[in-house]
């Protein structure tokens, strides 16, 4: 399914972020664990640091 494909309610923005201290990732091990059954779409809109 591409985005535009998505219902209006199916559709939604995080305005946070959270830090995985285990990984050290943000916000992926959280969708991995908690959208299990779902297929989700997950976009990056801006580069992060990676220094």
């Amino acid at each position: 399914m591409k985005v535009d494909d998505a219902l209006p309610w199916q559709r939604d923005i995080a305005a946070v972020h959270l830090l995985d201290p285990a990984s050290q990732q943000y916000n992926l091990p959280f969708i991995r664990q908690l959208f299990v059954h779902e297929p989700i779409t997950v976009l990056r809109l801006a580069p992060g640091n990676r220094a």
